[in-house]
């Protein structure tokens, strides 16, 4: 019925699923992998549910390990980077944190289906029998494309509040409508995300805005404390301004990705570039955002801010800025945010010039070595005096080597004073 032959990590699920069976235990795979099947969608990873306690696992898979075995969880790892996390079927005690339940109680395969978050993701399949079980209606939901949470959406959204962020970050991933009495839940509820590390508010955020029905969610996002509660420089920003799409980055006919589409949020909200810039930094470092994704949020702005800097000539913000090849929907969305400032804009064009729209720059033809190699120290003279270099070589390509060192000497005396 539902075919996983083909995934590369297949032969050690079913190793897993065989070896329970025959030690007389139910084993099913459960979740993502069983909804994403259904919708056609590849599956990212294997979870697997069963019958078996933790410690009956681990007598079956010697190496299992058992750090989250309070839980019902267990790690079954085959290999470098490669693991399987079987959990027995269980419900759940009390919740007193807004996250986790104080203890967790074994039980049936249908109990295990009602514990969970929404409809689509409380599926189980057993790939031997080649039977689907489905005690919530997750199939109707998935066919109707909706996301519904697994019994009252406010107690369930109570017992884990990062089931909020979930149900906007599904919403945008699967293209799936919230069904009302899980919306509303979602609103009331919003504010309990203060309860949930930033970590994981920020790996929702990241996947929230990567999906491609992000645009459908936005409008919920804006008009409830979300806003409030996961970007918080943003709250105050309404849905019918963002919805205008004034400038058209919104309804073009290629999503942004989810760091360009931060950057022009915050720019939108601001309309400055250096103000945008530090808010939106602010709100990542508050969320401990990856440095990687940080970095990729902000170059559209810090790319405006060093070409709008009266201090810096074009070849200054050139070699300041992140090396990083710029594309030509970033230079787009640079002079989107310069378009009020004649003169940075008429700089942002020539830069698009110089580089061929896509950021490339040319490379250093002198390096540090052949700087020291030429009797100058290690140390920040070193690096400023490579930077005038490379600046005069953008300026002068053809220009001699004789008079970049003459170049070299006389910014290093500078540097060095």
């Amino acid at each position: 019925m539902l075919e996983f032959d083909t995934h590369p990590q297949w032969p050690h699920v079913i190793k897993i699923i065989k070896k329970l069976k025959r030690a007389q235990h139910e084993a099913v795979l459960a979740g993502g992998c069983v909804r994403d099947k259904i919708l056609g969608r590849p599956c990212k990873d294997f979870d697997i549910a069963t019958s078996a306690t933790p410690e009956a696992v681990k007598a079956l898979f010697p190496n299992a390990n058992m750090i989250g075995a309070q839980f019902g969880v267990v790690m079954i790892p085959f290999g470098p980077g490669i693991h399987f996390e079987v959990a027995s079927f269980r419900k759940d005690g009390l919740y007193v944190d807004g996250r986790r339940p104080e203890s967790v109680e074994y039980s049936s395969m249908e109990e295990d289906a009602h514990r969970r978050d929404f409809t689509i993701n409380a599926l189980f399949y057993d790939p031997i029998q080649r039977r689907i079980y489905d005690f919530v209606d997750g199939q109707a939901d998935i066919k109707s494309r909706i996301i519904r949470s697994v019994g009252a959406a406010q107690s369930r959204f109570e017992e884990d509040y990062l089931r909020v962020a979930r149900a906007l970050r599904f919403s945008s991933q699967l293209q799936f409508r919230i069904e009302a009495e899980t919306e509303a839940a979602v609103k009331s509820c919003a504010k309990g995300l203060q309860h949930v590390a930033a970590e994981r508010k920020f790996q929702e955020v990241q996947k929230w805005l990567a999906g491609p029905g992000f645009k459908s969610t936005l409008s919920l996002f804006f008009d409830s404390p979300l806003a409030e509660e996961l970007l918080p420089n943003l709250d105050g920003l309404k849905w019918e301004d963002v919805s205008k799409d004034t400038y058209g980055w919104l309804a073009g006919p290629e999503k942004l990705s989810a760091e360009k589409l931060l950057s022009y949020l915050y720019w939108f909200q601001y309309q400055q570039p250096s103000l945008a810039y530090d808010k939106l930094d602010q709100d990542l470092n508050h969320l401990k955002s990856s440095n990687e994704f940080k970095q990729r949020s902000l170059i559209p702005l810090a790319h405006a801010q060093l070409v709008q800097s009266p201090e810096k000539n074009l070849w200054q913000a050139l070699v300041e800025l992140p090396r990083e090849r710029l594309s030509k929907e970033t230079f787009s969305l640079v002079k989107l945010f310069l378009k009020d400032d004649l003169p940075a804009s008429e700089k942002i064009d020539k830069h698009a010039e110089l580089t061929r729209g896509n950021g490339a720059m040319p490379t250093p033809r002198w390096s540090a070595k052949d700087l020291l190699s030429r009797g100058m120290a290690p140390g920040p003279a070193l690096g400023a005096t490579l930077k005038q270099v490379y600046i005069h070589q953008l300026q002068s390509p053809t220009a001699s080597e004789d008079e970049l060192l003459e170049v070299a000497i006389t910014a290093y005396r500078s540097a060095s004073q």
